[in-house]
């Protein structure tokens, strides 16, 4: 787990890819990602801990080493960039996609 977070780095940069990479729904994403199956009506259609995600990311505290966004940076992009920044630590094998990437090197940094 990460301090003060409720998932794991690679669970968080994983998302982040489904989000920026693969381009899924934030409610695909949960569903993907949270254990949690009973949810509020707001998480039918999206999921406010991805959007804190990204916030977290565009002001430095989550995956730092991710370069600065520029301020007109969509969400679906800062996750983008979070997850291929991430993803450059993973080792071999290369042909991984960018998601087995991204979760394989928050996991190394961990």
């Amino acid at each position: 787990m990460l301090a003060g977070r409720w998932y794991s780095a690679p669970a968080i940069a994983q998302a982040l890819a489904l989000f920026g990479i693969e381009r899924l729904s934030p409610a695909e994403v949960r569903r993907r990602t949270s254990t949690a199956r009973l949810v509020g009506i707001a998480a039918v259609v999206g999921w406010a801990t991805l959007g804190r995600w990204c916030e977290a990311v565009r002001a430095g505290r989550l995956f730092p080493e991710v370069r600065k966004c520029p301020a007109d940076f969509t969400r679906r992009q800062v996750a983008e960039r979070a997850a291929t920044t991430v993803g450059s630590r993973a080792p071999p094998p290369w042909d991984a996609s960018l998601t087995v990437r991204a979760f394989t090197g928050a996991a190394q940094a961990a």
